[in-house]
């Protein structure tokens, strides 16, 4: 994890100018309405902060989180009046059992099964019982890098393999969507807290 926090570092200038941020309206608008208003949401991963600002917008109480000082600092440039935090998703400081809702674009792909594993525990611990959590990965099996602007490492794991994840770290009713695209299919995965992760 950390080479994919340094290449974002040194990029995130680069991306800003490159990629018109696309809101994932779609997605976004179906995971909200599964909401209560004023629902507490962390964005693990935020990158530029896009997404924080659409659920600003709705109302929601939002968090945003990265590993790149980098994109949270062009997070903070284009959205000055969010909340966003440099930090670790692998150990997240923030308090138990806080948030109704985690959301995450794309952000596990770029770990290793043991990282992913620790990310979804920390997950778990920081979302509210039957809380839900909702990522969007690349679909597929084994090493992908992509090299579209800049490389970067994708660990790509089989749903059956999802589920096993989300069934060793405390979450239930795992729904999976496959989002077709041109350039790679994605796999949506939302899934509820069941229960607190032992210590």
């Amino acid at each position: 994890m950390d080479q994919i926090v340094k290449i974002y570092n040194k990029v995130a200038p680069e991306i800003s100018k490159v990629y018109k941020q696309q809101s994932h309206i779609i997605g976004i608008d179906n995971f909200c309405k599964t909401l209560k208003p004023g629902s507490r949401i962390l964005d693990l991963g935020c990158g530029m902060g896009k997404d924080i600002s659409i659920f600003s917008a709705k109302g929601f109480e939002a968090v945003g989180v990265d590993g790149s000082v980098g994109m949270i600092k062009q997070a903070r440039r284009r959205y000055p009046n969010e909340k966003f935090f440099v930090m670790d998703v692998r150990r997240l400081k923030l308090p138990d059992s806080y948030f109704d809702a985690v959301w995450s674009w794309s952000v596990l792909t770029h770990l290793s099964n043991q990282d992913k594993k620790t990310v979804l525990t920390e997950v778990n611990r920081v979302l509210k019982k039957n809380g839900t959590f909702s990522q969007m990965v690349w679909r597929g099996r084994g090493l992908f890098i992509n090299k579209d602007v800049y490389p970067r490492s994708h660990y790509l794991l089989s749903t059956s393999s999802w589920r096993k994840l989300y069934d060793e770290t405390g979450f239930v009713d795992l729904e999976t969507k496959i989002i077709k695209s041109r350039r790679r299919d994605s796999l949506r995965l939302t899934a509820k807290k069941l229960f607190p992760q032992a210590p």
